[in-house]
């Protein structure tokens, strides 16, 4: 048991939805929105105070895109989707984010209908990323585990690296349709919360190699939202 354990409050996430809707149903180059100061300070911090180190689970590598890995996992993005490994606080929120309030939330800020949630979490859950390393700009494939039954509609990722340097880089670069423009670029802050729309032109990622010091990684977690049709 996690003492004084986090649950979603309805009323909290409706008012971020009321004052959010509009801004990610307008946004370009494609549907998101960024909320700051998402979680209560005191969880983000221990969120990020007990995200895993390279050698504490066991780790994915995840491929960068359209460059060749090293094979490095001190450079390369890694990715661990077993819940039995995550942190205490970290599984806590994981389940919170797949709960009805927070569908409910997505629901009314997306204003799709009927998001279908990943209890296993296929391929989303941890992310971090070392110096060096690097995403390629791609538009997601669907990753729902039984091909063909839902497709992926919507991302969420929650930044969760305390202190983390602009110059440093590894912002997420949001490109236009044709893959010829970077129209946006969304800082990883600390406790915020990117919410997105992953059509087939959704182009983004950080292509740039992170430039932080070798002690430091691009730590998020990440959640994909389906339906039954798009």
């Amino acid at each position: 048991m996690i003492k004084n354990q986090f649950f979603f409050n309805s009323n909290y996430l409706k008012s971020l939805s009321d004052k959010f809707s509009d801004e990610f149903k307008n946004a370009k180059p494609f549907k998101h929105v960024v909320i700051d100061n998402f979680l209560p300070s005191d969880l983000a911090i221990k969120i990020s105070e007990e995200f895993p180190n390279i050698d504490e689970i066991e780790w994915i590598k995840s491929n960068p895109g359209a460059a060749k890995s090293t094979g490095d996992p001190n450079i390369e993005k890694l990715s661990c989707d077993d819940e039995e490994q995550f942190p205490i606080n970290i599984r806590n929120i994981m389940l919170q984010f797949n709960s009805n309030t927070f569908l409910n939330f997505l629901q009314d800020i997306t204003g799709i209908k009927h998001l279908i949630p990943d209890p296993s979490f296929n391929q989303c859950g941890l992310y971090s990323t070392g110096r060096g390393g690097r995403l390629m700009v791609h538009a997601d494939s669907n990753r729902y585990p039984i091909p063909h039954m839902f497709h992926q509609h919507i991302n969420v990722i929650l930044y969760v690296t305390r202190d983390w340097n602009k110059t440093w880089g590894g912002d997420l670069e949001l490109w236009n349709k044709e893959k010829t423009n970077l129209e946006k670029r969304i800082y990883p802050l600390f406790n915020r919360l990117l919410i997105f729309d992953t059509g087939k032109h959704s182009y983004h990622g950080h292509p740039q190699p992170l430039n932080c010091p070798k002690d430091k990684r691009r730590n998020n977690l990440a959640l994909y939202y389906y339906v039954h049709e798009r």
